[in-house]
């Protein structure tokens, strides 16, 4: 029962594929293609009566012959169209079933059974407000008296029948404004559709090209911090091992001694500014300041690190500067960030301390200092150094 069921379903489907292309070829006026198509749905349709597809398609039929002047062939279809209508209720498709055999009468001066036929169409009509179908029945009349010669009733439906042409006008030209409207609407919709999806497509272009050329900035960057930090690292490094080996070798005072006029240019040797052993002495003071970390207070400034000295001002600004190559705040900035980059390396918990307690560490008064000073000797950031460090020491 179920294979029945799915088989009707298909053949019906297959028959009105059928009709609409006979329905597309009959607004082309290709009436006997149509009529062919109507002919192969109705083999999927069947030939059962009380069907309204079986009769519908047969006055489909009887309409293509009419339409190519086939009146035989027009009636024979019709009468079978009729036949199959059965015990259907009226409706206007059997009222183009009583036009068409009206028309085949009125062709063949058949007026009696054309007359008949009209008025059975004429009460389907009384009930119906199909204007096409109400177009087609005054035209019909109208043929018919026409060839009746009856001037009073042709009068009367030639005023219905051009009353309906222009209702079915109005409403052809308000359904072309509304599917223009429509049309109009719909396209506007699309190029807002087109213009939005190539926004999309050019804004995701631009993220990605965006994203590539950040990429490729943000590596090279990242090689080039990288690069910077192993520099910073081996000339950290490099200084250490000087400095330790000027401490092993500098075992006595006169080792000192010695080991400072080798240091010292040969032009400043005899500075007039001072004796060479009050600046041998200023700079042994230095050295301790330095090993002691006194440079780590907060309270350190250039008058303490003469008093530190046991000197004035001026002979302690003239050996920072000659022997240390830097003034006074760059060599104690200097000393303070080699004491914190030394913990950063060999003390891993420091990497885990904030910034602020790093710069308290070292005599800093804020954060911010510290970070500047720290950028200013080093060139990267103290959080770049850190990441680097962690990625290295692994």
């Amino acid at each position: 029962m179920l294979e029945d069921l799915k088989k009707e379903v298909y053949e019906a489907t297959l028959a009105m594929m059928l009709q609409e292309k006979a329905f597309l070829q009959n607004s082309k006026e290709n009436y006997s293609e149509a009529l062919l198509l109507f002919q192969q749905a109705g083999e999927y349709l069947g030939d059962e009566e009380n069907n309204y597809l079986v009769a519908q398609n047969y006055q489909f039929q009887g309409q293509c012959a009419l339409n190519l002047n086939h009146f035989s062939e027009a009636l024979n279809y019709l009468e079978i169209s009729l036949k199959k209508w059965g015990n259907l209720p009226d409706n206007f498709v059997k009222g183009l079933i009583y036009l068409g055999l009206a028309e085949v009468h009125i062709h063949n001066e058949e007026l009696d059974l054309a007359k008949g036929f009209l008025d059975q169409a004429g009460l389907i009509a009384e009930e119906s407000s199909y204007l096409q179908y109400l177009s087609k029945y005054y035209s019909t009349l109208f043929n018919y008296y026409s060839l009746t010669s009856d001037i009073k009733n042709l009068k009367e439906v030639t005023y219905k029948r051009d009353s309906i042409q222009n209702l079915l006008s109005i409403q052809k030209n308000e359904h072309l404004d509304e599917s223009y409207s429509k049309l109009n609407t719909e396209n506007v919709e699309i190029i807002n559709q087109k213009v939005k999806r190539e926004y999309v497509i050019v804004l995701a272009a631009f993220l990605i090209i965006s994203g590539l050329i950040y990429f490729f900035f943000y590596r090279k960057e990242q090689e080039r911090q990288l690069q910077k930090f192993k520099s910073i690292l081996k000339e950290f490094e490099n200084s250490k091992k000087i400095k330790t080996k000027v401490e092993i070798t500098d075992n006595s005072e006169n080792e000192r001694e010695e080991n400072f006029i080798q240091e010292v240019p040969e032009e400043e040797k005899d500075s007039p500014i001072m004796s060479s052993e009050v600046e041998e002495r200023i700079l042994n003071q230095l050295k301790k300041f330095e090993q002691n970390e006194v440079y780590k207070k907060d309270n350190v400034n250039f008058s303490f690190l003469a008093s530190y000295c046991k000197t004035n001002t001026k002979y302690l600004s003239h050996c920072i500067n000659h022997h240390k190559g830097k003034d006074f705040n760059n060599y104690i900035n200097e000393l303070r960030i080699n004491y914190i980059i030394d913990k950063l390396i060999h003390e891993p918990v420091y990497r885990k301390y904030k910034f602020a307690t790093l710069a308290e560490e070292v005599g800093f008064s804020s954060q911010n200092k510290f970070s500047t000073v720290f950028k200013k000797f080093t060139t990267i950031s103290p959080s770049e150094f850190i990441k680097n460090l962690e990625k290295e020491m692994k």
